[in-house]
């Protein structure tokens, strides 16, 4: 979902099934934000040194609001866009300059350090001043609410477009609807619908790509989505989550257990990798729940439903590779990459619930030290984080049940057959065969 973190996914609107916890990286800093129930906390993710965090959403008097299925920074990083369960959608202003060239250069810094460290390590404090400087307002200040707007259905996924102007959010019942995020406008325009459910949404240059539950993706143009450019077909089970390599490739991970490459606008597929966790059962493939790219490469972290790994996959020439995998001691529930080339994964662990991670240069992923201390902040434990299982909607729950028609009408066929038939016709058929059989026998007496 570029910045988006997939939505838990219900099947109808009573469900209460978007406790988990989420993480989702700002793609313009290394600002990663963790959103569980209706809270908000912001880490920086610059500053290994000395790590921080901060609740930037102030707490209101009353009623607590409603929590959080996800949310997405605008790709400058001055925005902020909440869908919540009650189908309100909130626009945050992150307090920070529209300008980002230095946490762009910071970002980039890093990424040629990440690449000449001798070691293979993530040198995040390579570029810890630089990032500090573009990063600290927003990181610390609290955001302001801009706007508010109200959707029909809630909301399953939700992306901010290139320029930073639009939200668009698809909904449970398959339509996707755009909100101008600046101005006084607050209707949501529709923009497009499906027949099945949607369970992800993504902006590739000048197209939108929706996900559905029917095993396809649709090409779209964008803003004009009444104008569709071809169908990626070829998926067996519902498309939970896709990730754009560029504006011509794109990764969607399936129901299916499968990774496919596909070419846009053409829909052509390029390439399918079959890949399962070692935790999978052998009767059913696992589903795949997210993708989250690294913003520098073409490798994206993968995480299963219901499963303790998570894979690392490169693009290569076309063709997806499995890189690495590491197995977590709990059930690992989100993932995301921040522009410091660190992996936040959240994960069903009662003593460590959230997780940073560091890259190394053979993808084995190790932990990222001075972080345990700052994800241990008591305000945060009290969110009970290692809960997020207990009222969560596994994806399996998306998939289709096969359905016997013929079987069912024979079955009922024979039912109304059976109901027809007199009571006594059996007793009376069996003492007409006795008396027959009897008669027989005297006539063949009296010819003897």
């Amino acid at each position: 979902h570029s910045a988006s973190v997939v939505a838990a996914k219900a099947v109808s609107d009573d469900d209460d099934a978007s406790t988990m916890a989420k993480v989702v990286s700002d793609p313009s800093q290394p600002l990663v934000a963790l959103l569980h129930g209706s809270n908000v906390c912001l880490f920086d993710d610059g500053s290994s040194s000395s790590p921080r965090c901060s609740f930037p959403i102030e707490s209101s008097p009353g009623p607590a609001p409603a929590h959080i299925i996800t949310g997405a920074f605008s790709p400058c990083g001055t925005l902020f866009v909440i869908a919540r369960a009650d189908k309100r959608v909130e626009v945050y202003s992150t307090n920070r300059s529209n300008n980002s060239n230095s946490s762009t250069n910071a970002s980039e810094a890093q990424h040629a350090s990440n690449n000449n460290n001798s070691d293979g390590t993530t040198a995040a404090s390579a570029t810890t001043t630089t990032t500090n400087t573009g990063s600290t307002s927003s990181s610390e200040a609290t955001w302001k609410l801009m706007k508010t707007a109200e959707t029909e259905r809630k909301v399953t996924a939700l992306v901010v477009s290139s320029d930073s102007q639009h939200a668009i959010m698809a909904d449970k019942t398959g339509n996707f609807f755009q909100l101008a995020l600046t101005g006084e406008d607050k209707e949501m325009k529709l923009l497009g619908g499906h027949v099945s459910m949607l369970l992800d949404v993504l902006l590739v240059g000048k197209y939108i790509l929706t996900c559905e539950r029917d095993e396809k993706i649709r090409i779209s143009r964008y803003p004009k989505a009444y104008v569709i450019e071809s169908f990626c077909m070829g998926h067996t089970e519902f498309v939970s989550a896709a990730v754009a390599l560029s504006d011509s490739l794109v990764i969607s991970g399936s129901g299916d257990g499968t990774l496919r490459l596909w070419s846009v606008p053409q829909g052509r597929e390029v390439f399918c990798l079959d890949v399962q966790p070692a935790d999978s059962a052998q009767n059913q493939k696992m589903a795949i729940r997210k993708l989250a790219k690294f913003p520098h490469e073409n490798t994206l972290a993968v995480v299963f439903d219901n499963s303790h790994y998570v894979f690392l996959v490169r693009e290569d020439s076309d063709a997806l590779v499995v890189v690495g995998q590491t197995c977590l001691e709990s059930i690992v529930t989100d993932v995301c990459c921040s522009a410091s080339n660190h992996i936040w994964i959240t994960s069903q662990d009662e003593a460590e619930p959230v997780t940073v991670w560091t890259v190394q240069s053979d993808y084995e992923l190790t932990r990222t030290p001075g972080w345990q201390q700052a994800l241990c902040d008591e305000r945060i434990k009290g969110w009970n984080l290692h809960t997020v299982l207990e009222e969560f909607i596994a994806l399996g729950a998306l998939r289709k049940q096969p359905i016997d028609n013929m079987g069912k009408y024979l079955s009922k066929k024979e039912a109304r057959s059976q109901s027809k038939r007199p009571k006594g016709d059996g007793a009376a058929a069996s003492a007409a065969a006795s008396e027959s059989a009897a008669a027989g026998a005297g006539e063949s007496s009296n010819e003897e």
